[in-house]
């Protein structure tokens, strides 16, 4: 309906045999089922090609193919239509974007097979594509991100980084993999690639094969865990559950030899990360404070508009900033993965690690406290941005004004202190003290109980604090690159759709065509790419080319923080924030939420609700600290339909959130 795409949407209920769940919008209405209708042979199941053949032949009749159809089948698959109603607010079907549209996913069936199929010194046979595993680039980047924006992320991190900072910790990589793809202008993560990276550099070549296919086909059969592989889909470092997940998680794939081989692995190189003698945090925290004196003296040093500090600034993200933080965000999942194992083998109680959490005071703490001391007049606001005004939300997005161009984005909240949200002081119970020591003197971790704790907090801080340091490198490369614009004539949004690379190519690029003409034309076809992009409809998860076509939406599982009931008013929030921001006693809907979109946590709302995002994702980390509920990455159906009421209900505990009355 929104853009005149050439798809057949099916909304069904399989489940209850009634045929009022979908029009009374209940929980059983978020399954749905997009099919190319140029491709319905692509369609498997028998039930859904009766439907399509008399979606088809109705089409026929009336001469309409914008149709809303009320329908049931029977046990037989006999079709009855209930209602046939013409959509007269549907959007002109267009035969040049329909064109588009087809060839485009041509282009990426045909892709997909070839990357699917085995590839030479990479464990595993078969592959498969998702938005979220590992570094969650839909979660990051959007949906459908701009050239600029993507091929940020893929010089900053997903092209070499990712696998340079698991190298130097002790993982075996891929060498010379790009980790990320663009299907169709949708951002993917190759999942064979992620799942090698986290096998131990020196586990034989045989059980690291038999890993890396154990963990696709589980992922395959259990796609709502796409934005949780490290916790419940890979085993990725020794924790005090181990042999349990590798029971839970990959039953029978390894022999009883084989096992003690790779959790003997595991074991070495998480106790030498967690001892700091591999990879030490505070090693790769030096780093970071050297990218933020090389800034200032770079920024000193050249004039504003200057297309070669971009140059500078980008390469010095990638070795200061972006290579340290992938090391320090491993050491944070880590810690996660440990205090996890902790409650699941009884040793502490969900409260206590949850407590633990809360207790951390991450670089959003002073943030939040220092954006309400500038609301009631204690910082004045240019200090206040000297600071924090290099973020925004979109941390890779040049159309997307920063904090210092939208100082409009925070409260005016007088009276409440963040004093009362973070830093609760933490202590465990002797009990609990004396069976954590136990565990670590039963794998002979060789470190106390003070130790772990202070591991568990310090690697939160830092993955925190690192991410905060290297998004100064690359919002200010984004204002130079918009100032350099400026001088040849182009806009920041034609910026927005010229890749990186393009960019910098002016650099040695001394052709007879001016920079303005090429890079115009460059950003006039990736403008319509954009639009062909945003018309596509792709899945979470691509485990076969043909999911390009027949497009089943997931049923995502939402990750909740905190054990908090809350029901209240939504206030959603869109890429595009306006002048008006109503979010104070609000429960908050976004799409997704990178650091930039830590403004939110000025504001008095009752809760948060992501689209995207995983279990230890930016904003999980954030509602922790801040004991705000939250239900991080509901997927599609869930969030459309959460959207579209006027009051929801979160029960965490429960695991439960869904529309109610006022």
């Amino acid at each position: 309906i929104r853009t005149g795409a050439p798809y057949y949407v099916i909304n069904y209920d399989d489940e209850t045999g009634r045929t009022d769940t979908i029009t009374a919008g209940s929980e059983y209405s978020n399954r749905s089922l997009y099919v190319l209708r140029s491709k319905t042979d692509a369609v498997t199941s028998e039930r859904f090609q009766a439907l399509l053949r008399a979606v088809q032949e109705i089409e026929a009749l009336t001469g309409e193919n914008a149709l809303d159809i009320e329908f049931a089948t029977g046990s037989d698959n006999q079709v009855y239509l209930l209602q046939v109603r013409q959509i007269t607010t549907a959007r002109e079907l267009d035969a040049a974007l329909i064109d588009r549209i087809e060839q485009t996913l041509e282009r990426v069936q045909e892709f997909v097979a070839n990357r699917l199929t085995p590839s030479p010194n990479v464990h595993g046979p078969i592959s498969l594509f998702g938005q979220m595993p590992d570094w969650n680039p839909v979660e990051i980047l959007g949906r459908v991100p701009r050239q600029l924006a993507f091929s940020l992320y893929r010089y900053l991190v997903t092209d070499k980084v990712w696998r340079l900072a698991r190298e130097l910790m002790g993982y075996g990589v891929p060498h010379g993999m790009p980790l990320m793809v663009s299907l169709g202008g949708i951002p993917y993560v190759d999942a064979r690639l992620s799942f090698n990276s986290f096998l131990p550099a020196d586990l034989p070549d045989e059980i690291g094969g038999k890993l890396v296919t154990a963990w696709i086909e589980r992922l395959v059969k259990n796609q709502h865990l796409h934005d949780r592989i490290e916790f419940e889909v890979a085993i990725a470092e020794y924790t005090f559950d181990i042999d349990r997940r590798c029971v839970e998680q990959m039953p029978g794939v390894l022999t009883p030899d084989e096992q003690a081989i790779f959790t003997d692995a595991l074991y070495r190189m998480t106790k030498k990360l967690v001892t700091g003698l591999v990879a030490p945090m505070d090693v790769e925290l030096q780093k970071i404070s050297l990218l933020n004196q090389r800034r200032g003296m770079l920024k000193e040093r050249h004039k504003t508009g200057d297309l070669s500090t971009v140059a500078s600034l980008l390469e010095d993200c990638c070795q200061w900033g972006t290579l340290p933080f992938a090391v320090l965000a491993r050491h944070g999942f880590i810690a996660q993965a440990l205090l996890r194992s902790l409650v699941r083998v009884g040793v502490i109680r969900e409260k206590t690690a949850s407590d633990l959490l809360n207790s951390i005071e991450t670089v959003a703490t002073t943030f939040i406290s220092d954006a309400r001391a500038m609301t009631r007049g204690e910082i004045d606001t240019a200090t206040f941005m000297v600071e924090y005004g290099h973020l925004r939300p979109g941390t890779y997005d040049i159309s997307s004004p920063r904090y210092d161009q939208r100082p409009d984005l925070f409260a005016d909240e007088k009276d409440r202190d963040v004093s009362a949200d973070v830093g609760q002081i933490f202590e465990l119970e002797d009990r609990e003290r004396d069976a954590i020591e136990a565990e670590l003197s039963r794998v002979d971790f060789r470190i106390s109980v003070d130790d772990l704790i202070k591991y568990i907090k310090a690697a939160t801080v830092a993955r925190e604090y690192s991410k905060f340091v290297f998004s100064r490198n690359i919002s200010d490369a984004l204002e130079y690159i918009a100032k350099w614009g400026e001088t040849i004539g182009l806009s920041r949004m034609q910026l927005s759709h010229i890749n990186i690379y393009h960019i910098l190519d002016c650099l040695v690029d001394g052709s007879e065509h001016s920079s303005f003409e090429k890079l115009a034309a460059i950003a006039a076809e990736s403008q319509q790419a954009h639009e062909v992009a945003s018309s596509i409809h792709l899945p979470y998860l691509i485990p076969d080319a043909l999911d390009v076509y027949v497009v089943p939406l997931l049923l995502a599982r939402p990750n909740f923080v905190t054990n908090k009931f809350v029901h209240g008013k939504i206030s959603v929030l869109t890429e595009e924030i306006g002048d008006k921001i109503d979010i104070d006693g609000k429960i908050v809907l976004t799409e997704r939420a990178d650091p930039g979109y830590d403004w939110i946590f000025s504001h008095s709302i009752k809760a948060l609700v992501t689209k995207y995002g995983g279990s230890n994702s930016h904003m999980a980390i954030r509602c922790a600290e801040f004991d705000l509920p939250a239900a991080i990455g509901c997927g599609e159906q869930i969030f459309e339909r959460l959207r579209a009421c006027e009051f929801i209900e979160i029960d965490c505990k429960a695991g439960r959130i869904e529309p109610v009355g006022s």
